[in-house]
């Protein structure tokens, strides 16, 4: 091979593995925490949350153990029973199909959503009073769950707390050089998505909706209008852009339901 030609092949080649080595954002990838260890992430943070004192629950007792509770559990239950049995994941990197995806409801005026590592879903009542219908409720709920199933969630921990002490954490070993499960719960809370991530959240809540219910995804625009001052912004970063041209869309063989009344029958007048 004449020296010229090796000289480029070398070139090239190591050009090749430099590309790969970054993702679009010119930042070197994440390493990737397989799902199990995710879902020990999650279940410390989640024993943070219900041990904390800033964080006040809405009890699992009548009338919102058949109302609340039961019914946000369900819908959730519903979006992401798909993601839940994992069937296109090699059978050594599942979620775990006997765990459920669940959600806790916050009595704070706030409007809050967030989700943990393993499917962990918080909602504020303050969200929930925000809200109107069922389909603004399953697209705030679907965006939420693609943040968890894209690893979002997870990166953006890994970011600010490193791999190594989340590593440990999973392991559930103690001590100084492992994150206490409060911080990351209280990071969880206040980060910030990207433009260009929140663009691929919108497409990945979208494709859960059409995949689950009978709800239409054009709901998008009237959540960005309910919620447009809302505290949500602050962990979902909204801009000029969002949801431009969205309600004209079309969606594929996606339901075309808004409402069957369930929201205004068993949400609204049960919140505390």
């Amino acid at each position: 091979m004449p020296h010229f030609i090796l000289k480029l092949t070398l070139i090239l080649l190591v050009a090749s593995i430099v590309s790969c080595s970054f993702d679009d954002s010119g930042m070197p990838p994440l390493e990737p925490f397989s799902k199990r260890e995710q879902e020990r992430i999650g279940n410390r943070i989640h024993f943070a949350v219900l041990a904390a004192s800033g964080y006040d629950l809405v009890p699992q007792v009548p009338p919102f153990d058949t109302t609340l509770v039961a019914l946000t559990n369900s819908w959730y239950s519903q979006l992401t029973l798909g993601i839940q049995k994992d069937l296109s994941s090699p059978s050594a990197n599942r979620w775990d199909k006997d765990r459920e995806w669940i959600v806790t409801l916050i009595d704070n005026p706030d409007e809050i959503a967030v989700a943990a590592p393993g499917g962990y879903l918080y909602l504020s009542t303050g969200l929930l009073r925000a809200l109107d219908r069922e389909d603004q409720l399953f697209f705030v709920m679907a965006l939420e769950a693609a943040a968890a199933r894209g690893d979002f969630a997870m990166n953006k921990l890994i970011s600010r707390f490193g791999t190594d002490p989340l590593r440990r954490l999973a392991r559930g070993v103690q001590g100084a050089t492992v994150p206490p499960a409060q911080d990351l719960a209280e990071w969880l809370f206040s980060l910030d998505y990207t433009p260009n991530e929140i663009d691929r959240l919108d497409e990945s809540a979208a494709d859960l909706m059409c995949s689950s219910s009978v709800y239409s995804p054009s709901s998008l625009t009237q959540v960005l209008n309910e919620l447009s001052d809302s505290g949500w912004w602050k962990t979902h970063r909204n801009y000029p852009q969002r949801g431009e041209g969205w309600d004209e869309r079309e969606f594929p063989g996606c339901g075309t339901r808004t409402t069957v009344g369930a929201y205004s029958q068993r949400i609204k007048p049960f919140l505390p």
